[in-house]
């Protein structure tokens, strides 16, 4: 109903009786008899006669509204605390149109037990598990499209440079403030737009080399507007969150104490708290990982409760904006609690004891989780990781020069492809329920060609000893190592994080040293491995090849073009040429230039053979080595929780299980 025609109760109270009557039912009003005390003047006996006022009860007809039924029900401690007048009636709380998520039967209750090393308050592990349910759409089960979510509805101008987003008229952050355009229009100019927070916004937001701009239509309604096409923005960074992590906005009010212009002592208090700034701190805070802090307001379906040191808790949010096909209000669990635990092998034990609800257990031991189910009350899901399981890049911007001539030279690094034992690394690692695939496009990609995943990806130490001959890199007398061209042998060292410090890996550092490549690591926190990467001071790099399925693909600058990302080593001085369009970094060569062009294209049109482009040029190049596609990715669960499917493609590229609707998760005992 339109506001603006609701009659107000001043109105209702003064239409006639006989009128009203007709109303009621509309208005859910009743006719009820009560009492109440008037004033009248009568005579009474006295020895002198005179006129007093007495007080007498007298019955009159008057109408009066009934309370009107919920239309939703809720939580059980929501309602306690709304008969306690604690908090405001579901009704309130809700916005005009909720989110209407596609399942019913569940029950409210329980806590959701995960583990983590993790040292971040808000870590992927809790995102993906329910508390970052607030991202403006989603995308659908099938991993086909793009469903609402937070917001109502995108949709695409014809040129795809404006979409007109709406908003959930009546939604609420979890402290009760209205979500509103407003919200996103301080994000955009005092978030992106000041380079105190954000030196030169993200690619994600940008189109030609602008920012976007937000056209306000009203509270509830906007349009974002960029200067060239951006059709997979929706998809990439408001299905997903791809560029943005936790919040996406924060309220107004709430962000203006943070930002010097609104706030004069905001820089003196983020350096308090130990910030460089109060631009670092302002962004940190939009970020919502180590600044996340109870109380901070937020959009999803769990909010921040306690932190400690050794676990967080995240409790449901009583102004969560959707309900299931029932009315009942979401999340239906409780909780989330999650254990912060240094050791890894801790976190499994705990996984294999059936101490933790979800999370993810090592391959290599799945017989022994296969067995211990039943005593631990839980299933394994066979879920297959939509990656490369492990990819290399060489420097191609390395600070050694002798060394980056040889990185830069296509037949080491074909070389080195060659060199590597797909089969044997699918066997140890997989017991060969992976596919040898070398780093492309996945498979369910229209892009995806037999040919490309096929290339320079055979075991052929014979050609990589050819190519490394062929590139005067001879053996050295004890033909232990090759010789550069200065007479150092050919050896380097790298760091690597420690996840990916695993078997294939290892296996890939002896293929090399095989055809007389020595390859020294150290394995160590994320961190190092960011700010190395980052100054260019890594010789190579290895990580998981992921964005390469339908949603992510050619996203960024990530493994087909060189990127200034801690990820991948490939050449960040490139990388950061690209994305400061030539105001720094080291201005590439016109081969990768034409990368870059195919990659802008690809964005800005959506066009695949832009992408094949990209994919045809790895294959030749290999700027990205790859190793396996579909690795087995198993999951425990505990066997009383619902709504989980037992097979599943999974991983960054899928948003991990965000689709399958995490807060209408249950437990069913």
């Amino acid at each position: 109903m339109n506001r603006r025609h609701r009659i107000t109760r001043r109105r209702f109270l003064t239409i006639s009786a006989a009128g009203a009557v007709g109303v009621l039912a509309g208005c859910r009003a009743k006719v009820v008899e009560v009492e109440k005390v008037v004033k009248e003047t009568v005579e009474v006996e006295k020895v002198v006669k005179e006129t007093v006022e007495v007080e007498k009860v007298v019955k009159e007809t008057v109408i009066v509204e009934a309370p009107a039924p919920s239309k939703y029900q809720e939580a059980p401690e929501w309602a306690e605390l709304v008969a306690q007048g604690k908090l405001a009636p579901v009704d309130e709380r809700m916005p005009l149109e909720p989110l209407v998520v596609p399942r019913r039967g569940g029950k409210y209750g329980g806590t959701l037990r995960l583990a983590t090393t993790d040292k971040d308050p808000s870590t992927w592990t809790t995102r993906n598990n329910g508390n970052m349910q607030g991202i403006p759409m989603r995308l659908n089960e099938d991993l086909s499209g793009v469903v609402p979510n937070f917001f109502k509805d995108c949709v695409y101008s014809d040129d795809k440079k404006t979409i007109r987003c709406y908003l959930r008229e009546g939604a609420k952050y979890s402290d009760g403030s209205p979500h509103t355009v407003d919200d996103w229009i301080f994000w955009r100019d005092n978030i992106q737009g000041d380079p105190e927070v954000i030196a030169d916004p993200f690619s994600y937001y940008t189109a030609g080399g602008e920012l976007l701009t937000i056209n306000k239509i009203d509270d509830y309604n906007m349009e974002i507007v960029f200067k060239e096409p951006k059709p997979f923005f929706v998809l990439q960074s408001f299905a997903h969150c791809l560029g943005f992590w936790g919040n996406h906005t924060l309220p107004v009010e709430y962000a203006k104490q943070f930002h010097i212009k609104y706030n004069p002592n905001a820089d003196e208090e983020a350096k308090a708290e130990g910030w460089e700034g109060w631009g670092a701190r302002m962004f940190a805070i939009y970020k919502v990982e180590d600044s996340m802090q109870v109380g901070t307001p937020h959009t999803g379906a769990y909010n921040l409760a306690s932190v400690q040191p050794d676990a967080v808790r995240f409790h449901r949010n009583p102004y969560f904006w959707a309900v299931d096909q029932d009315g009942n209000q979401l999340p239906y669990i409780d909780e989330l609690l999650e254990e912060k635990i240094a050791d890894q092998e801790v976190v499994n034990a705990k996984l294999l004891a059936g101490q933790v609800d979800i999370g993810a257990i090592p391959f290599k031991d799945y017989q022994t989780y296969a067995e211990g189910a039943e005593k631990g009350n839980y299933v394994i899901l066979d879920w297959t990781a939509v990656r490369n399981y492990s990819v290399y890049s060489w420097n191609q911007n390395y600070t050694d020069e002798v060394w980056r001539t040889v990185f830069r030279d296509k037949r080491f690094r074909q070389a080195m492809s060659v060199a590597l034992n797909r089969e044997e690394m699918n066997q140890v690692a997989f017991i060969g329920l992976a596919t040898p695939s070398q780093f492309t496009a996945h498979p369910t990609t229209p892009v995806w060609k037999q040919e490309y995943a096929d290339a320079w990806a055979q075991y052929d130490p014979d050609l990589a000893n050819q190519l490394l001959d062929e590139m005067g890199l001879e053996w050295d007398d004890k033909h232990e190592l090759r010789v550069l061209p200065d007479g150092r042998p050919t050896e380097f060292s790298t760091l690597i994080w420690t996840p990916a410090a695993h078997s294939v890996w290892e296996l890939a550092v002896e293929s090399w040293l095989a055809v007389g490549i020595k390859v020294n690591y150290k394995d160590v926190e994320r961190s190092l491995t960011h700010d190395a990467t980052l100054a260019n001071e890594l010789a190579m790099s290895t990580w998981w090849g992921d964005e390469i399925g339908t949603v992510l693909i050619g996203a960024r600058p990530k493994w087909f073009v060189a990127p200034y990302t801690d990820e991948n080593a490939l050449a960040p001085l490139w990388g950061k040429w690209y994305e400061s369009k030539g105001a720094s970094g080291e201005e590439p060569p016109e081969e990768v230039k034409k990368l870059y062009e195919a990659h802008d294209m690809w964005q800005s049109t959506g066009d695949w053979k832009y992408m094949d482009i990209q994919c045809a040029d790895n294959a030749e190049n290999l700027w990205t080595v790859g190793t396996l596609i579909d690795e087995p990715n198993p999951q425990i669960a505990n066997k009383d929780l619902v709504g989980l499917v037992p097979v599943k493609p999974h991983g960054w590229d899928t948003l991990n299980a965000h689709h399958l609707w995490p807060c209408a998760w249950y437990f069913d005992r």
